[in-house]
């Protein structure tokens, strides 16, 4: 009889070592994608992470500088670029030599007009705003947003969204992260735990948490100490969910450390006082 579980991790990480592979190549495709079509517009809009957009005339300074900047983003960060006046305008691009950072569930933020397009400026344009209110994590850049270097808590979120109860968790959680987008001290992420079969298991037993039902917590990175927001009642409101973060700011939140560095710790102490008996 075959080895099920053996064969799942063998091919979770055949998976990953494709998107790796794909990854690396997308490094020696063209730093700007030309929309130059309906079709090409329909797949920029199912990317769902932040992207760059730009109406800048081909063969000119500005596109020039712009695909320099690019090669430093990609492919984390996505540039298009269109030239057409009329696809411009589907676009909502009114005038040329307009560039546009969009982040998922927040308004467009417009490069300067009074700023001269260059690579150094467009760099220094996306280090000021590329933080978004909410983040997906994703496979490809899981380790640059679930980081130790983060200041401050990752409100984290585990949500599938193919269900009512998952879609309105969702939207309270969005909601959530609008109202404290200025709190510098928080950083709010979204994790769809399908594309992370290898990192389910460890999520649900250092955290005590089932990620298959919508859940939300706060992270201190630098320790991975936790604390994960309690249901009170059957209807979830977002007053709940707000005064629980104002707890949490507050430190009136008891964060606890993974149930494997709690184990240890524990193993440890034991391990200290049967030398001091011995002694």
């Amino acid at each position: 009889m075959p080895n099920y579980v053996a064969v799942g991790k063998q091919m979770d990480l055949l998976k990953t070592f494709c998107l790796f592979v794909n990854l690396f190549l997308q490094m020696f495709e063209p730093p700007v994608s030309f929309i130059e079509s309906k079709k090409q517009k329909t797949s920029f809009e199912d990317i769902d992470g932040s992207k760059v957009i730009a109406y800048l005339e081909k063969d000119s300074p500005e596109i020039k500088a712009f695909e320099e900047s690019a090669t430093q983003h990609q492919p984390l960060l996505p540039f298009f670029a269109v030239s057409d006046k009329k696809l411009a305008k589907s676009f909502r691009l009114k005038k040329p030599k307009t560039i546009q950072l969009l982040k998922p569930y927040e308004k467009p933020v417009n490069y300067p007009a009074d700023k001269t397009i260059t690579e150094e400026n467009i760099n220094n344009f996306i280090a000021q705003n590329k933080r978004g209110i909410l983040t997906k994590i994703r496979l490809e850049d899981i380790h640059d947003t679930w980081s130790t270097n983060v200041e401050g808590y990752l409100v984290t979120a585990f949500v599938r969204l193919d269900t009512n109860e998952g879609s309105q968790f969702f939207s309270l959680v969005k909601s959530l992260a609008r109202r404290y987008g200025d709190e510098k001290k928080l950083h709010f992420l979204w994790v769809d735990p399908d594309p992370f079969p290898t990192m389910r298991d460890y999520w649900q037993k250092s955290y005590n948490i089932d990620v298959n039902s919508p859940v939300i917590g706060v992270i201190e990175p630098k320790f991975s100490k936790s604390s994960w927001f309690e249901r009170k009642g059957k209807e979830l409101k977002l007053r709940h969910l707000q005064q629980w973060v104002e707890d949490v700011l507050a430190g009136k939140v008891e964060l606890k450390e993974p149930a494997d560095s709690a184990g240890a710790s524990q193993g440890q102490k034991r391990e200290e006082q049967l030398k001091k008996e011995e002694l």
